[in-house]
C-alpha cells in the first residue's frame, strides 16, 4: 500500500511541506515485521527478528517475497525457532519449512535446522517468477559435520528435497551407500523461472577418488535429478584435457542452458591453461573461452590468464550471452592492466573493459583500476563495481559502479565522493561493496557506505528508468512500518543489509532503534512522482528528513 500522508498526520508528527521529488523511493509495502503475528505459525506465535544474511532474501517480478524469520511466542524454543517464508502462492506469506519439522525427501531424524547463524552463503533462499520457491537450508539430526539440503516446491506439493549432503547423487533415501556414490557437500544453487534447479557438489563413494568427485546436477519439477557433467571425463574443445573439478561458479538460465566454470588437468595441461568456461545446452558441452586462448579483442599475445583469482563471476542470459571476467598474461601485460570483463554471443566474444583502460563520461586521464563484480540482465547489460586511478582521483573518489546498455559504452551510475540522492546536502558515498543487481530494464541496485564527513553509515539505492538515482532508505532516516496512511509508524533506520532486486521491485531487510526489524518491498520508482517533506519538529533536528511519495 502505498505511503501516504495527510493532514491528520501532519498534526500529530510536525509541519508538512510541498517538495518536488528529490530522489527518495517511496510506496513500502510491509512484508513482514518484529512483534507482529508470524502468519501460518500457532496462535501466540510472533516474528521475532529476520536474517540480514544475503542470500536469504529474494523477490521476485510481482513483487513477491521469500524470506528467513526468527520466531518467538508460545511453544518457541530453540529447537522450532525459525521458518523459512514465501508469498509466492500469491495469497500472502506462508511458513513452507519450520525449524525441527520433517519433510518431504528427507529419512527420519533428518529435520529443517539453524538457516539464520549459518555463514553467509552457505543458506540460499530463491524465488521465481511462477511464484515456486527453492532454498539450499541447513539440516539438523544427521552425524555430519556438513548437513545441508537442496529443497523446490516447483513440483507442486510443498518443499520437497532434492539432494542432501550424506544423500545418493540420485537424490533417492533408499539405496545403500555401496551401490552409489553420495553427496558430501553442495553449492551454491540455480533456480530459473521453469522451477529447473543446478548445483555443484562433492562426492565420495565406491568408484570415487580425487580425478572424478565433482559434479554438476540440474532437476526440474519433480523429474528427477540429471547429470550435466562430473569430473574425470574428457573436456569437449580441449583434446590434452580432462575436467579436474568446477566449484560453484555456475549460472542457469530461463531457457534450462547452463554455464560453469571448470578446471581442467591432463597432459597438455599447464597452470596457464588449466580454467575454461563452458555452456551446457541439454547433453551438449561448448567450450566458450579457455586460459592461453588469444584474448578477445586486445592486442596479439595478449591471452587469458591463470585461474586464481580468474573468473570472479559468471553470468548467462535467456538470449545465451555470457559475460565473465579474467585476469590476463601475455605481450605487454602488467599488474596494472592484467583484468578485463567479456561478453559472448554465440561464438563471438566481445571486450567490455581492460583495467587501466580510460573511463568515458569522466574527466580525461581517469582510468579504470582493479576490476570488481560483475552481473549481466537478459537484455546484456552489464553492471560492475571498479576502483579508479587518475587525473584528481583520491581516497575519497577512487570507487564507482557503471553500467553498459545497448550494446555502448560503460557509462558511470555513481562514484564516491558524489552527493547521495535524497539525503542532506554533503552526504556522499564513501564506498561500494559490491552488491549490486541490475535488472531487465536496465536498472541498477546498490547498497554503498556513506559519510556526512564525521561517520559512516550504510543506504540502498536505485535507479529509475531514466537512470536517475533515488534513494530507498539510509541509517538514520525515518521510515514508517505501517501499511496503513492514516495511522503511520514512523521508525529509526540502524542497519540495513540483505536486499535483493527484481524487473520493478527492490525487497530488503531493516533494522531500527528500537530493537524492531522488517522485510520490506517497494515498486522500483517512476520518475515525476510528486512527494511530501515532513517536518518532525525536534525530532527532525537529530535525523535526515524523511520524504513519503503519493
Amino acid at each position: 500500500m502505498h505511503r501516504v500522508l495527510f493532514a491528520i498526520v501532519a498534526a500529530i508528527v510536525g509541519v508538512m511541506i510541498a517538495n518536488s521529488a528529490v530522489g527518495q523511493v517511496g510506496q513500502f509495502r510491509t512484508v513482514a515485521l518484529s512483534d507482529t503475528p508470524a502468519p501460518g505459525i500457532a496462535s501466540g506465535v510472533d516474528y521475532d527478528s529476520f536474517s540480514p544474511s544475503l542470500f536469504k532474501l529474494s523477490v521476485n517480478d510481482a513483487g513477491e517475497v521469500a524470506y528467513v524469520g526468527a520466531l518467538s511466542g508460545i511453544g518457541v524454543d530453540a529447537t522450532n525457532d525459525q521458518a523459512l517464508f514465501s508469498e509466492g502462492g500469491g495469497s500472502g506469506a506462508v511458513p513452507l519449512a519450520r525449524r525441527g519439522e520433517q519433510t518431504a525427501g528427507l529419512p527420519t531424524g533428518l529435520v529443517f535446522g539453524d538457516q539464520i547463524s549459518e555463514p553467509t552463503g552457505t543458506v540460499e533462499v530463491l524465488l521465481n517468477n511462477a511464484g515456486q520457491t527453492a532454498g539450499r537450508l541447513d539440516i539438523e539430526g544427521g552425524a555430519a559435520t556438513i548437513n545441508r539440503a537442496v529443497f523446490s516446491d516447483a513440483a507442486g506439493g510443498g518443499l520437497f528435497k532434492l539432494a542432501r549432503s550424506r544423500g545418493t547423487i540420485d537424490g533417492s533415501e533408499t539405496i545403500p551407500s555401496s551401490d552409489l556414490p553420495r553427496y558430501v557437500d553442495i553449492g551454491r544453487l540455480q533456480f530459473n523461472d521453469a522451477g529447473r534447479t543446478a548445483f555443484w557438489a562433492s562426492i565420495n563413494g565406491t568408484g570415487i577418488n580425487g580425478s572424478n568427485n565433482q559434479i554438476i546436477q540440474s532437476e526440474s519439477g519433480g523429474s528427477g535429478l540429471e547429470p550435466v557433467v562430473q569430473s574425470g571425463v574428457p573436456a569437449p574443445g580441449a583434446p590434452d584435457a580432462h575436467f579436474a573439478g568446477f566449484g560453484s561458479v555456475i549460472s542457469l538460465n530461463n531457457v534450462g542452458d547452463l554455464a560453469f566454470l571448470a578446471n581442467l588437468t591432463g597432459s597438455g595441461v599447464t597452470p596457464s591453461t588449466d580454467w575454461a568456461i563452458y555452456s551446457a545446452s541439454g547433453p551438449d558441452l561448448s567450450l566458450i573461452a579457455r586460459a592461453g586462448d588469444q584474448a578477445a579483442d586486445l592486442p596479439t599475445g595478449v591471452v587469458y590468464g591463470r585461474a586464481t583469482p580468474s573468473l570472479i563471476s559468471i553470468h548467462l542470459n535467456d538470449s545465451n550471452q555470457l559475460s565473465f571476467s579474467s585476469r590476463l598474461e601475455g605481450t605487454g601485460v602488467l599488474p596494472a592492466n592484467d583484468e578485463a570483463i567479456f561478453r559472448a554471443t554465440g561464438g563471438a566474444i566481445e571486450l567490455i573493459v581492460r583495467e587501466r583502460s580510460e573511463v568515458g563520461g569522466l574527466l580525461s586521464g581517469v582510468f579504470y583500476d582493479s576490476l570488481g563484480i560483475v552481473q549481466m540482465n537478459h537484455s546484456g547489460d552489464v553492471a560492475f563495481n571498479t576502483f579508479l586511478r587518475g587525473m584528481n582521483v583520491n581516497a575519497d573518489n577512487h570507487q564507482a559502479i557503471f553500467r553498459t546498455a545497448s550494446g555502448g559504452p560503460p557509462m558511470v551510475v555513481a562514484r564516491t565522493g558524489d552527493q547521495a540522492p535524497g539525503l542532506a546536502d554533503g552526504i556522499v558515498y564513501s564506498q561500494f561493496t559490491g552488491g549490486h543487481h541490475i535488472n531487465d530494464a536496465g536498472q541498477v541496485a546498490f547498497p554503498a557506505v556513506l559519510t556526512n564527513g564525521s561517520a559512516l553509515f550504510n543506504g540502498l539505492f536505485v535507479t529509475d528508468p531514466q537512470g536517475e538515482l533515488r534513494l530507498l532508505t539510509a541509517v538514520g532516516e525515518l521510515f514508517d512500518v505501517s501499511d496503513n496512511p492514516l495511522l503511520p509508524d514512523l521508525r529509526i533506520v540502524s542497519a540495513l543489509n540483505a536486499f535483493d532486486l527484481s524487473n520493478g521491485h527492490v525487497a530488503f531487510w531493516a533494522h531500527f532503534t528500537d530493537g524492531s526489524s522488517g522485510v520490506f518491498v517497494t515498486v522500483v520508482p517512476e520518475p515525476g512522482s510528486g512527494v511530501l517533506l515532513l517536518l518532525g519538529g525536534s525530532l527532525a533536528s537529530s535525523v535526515r528528513r524523511p520524504r513519503y511519495y503519493w
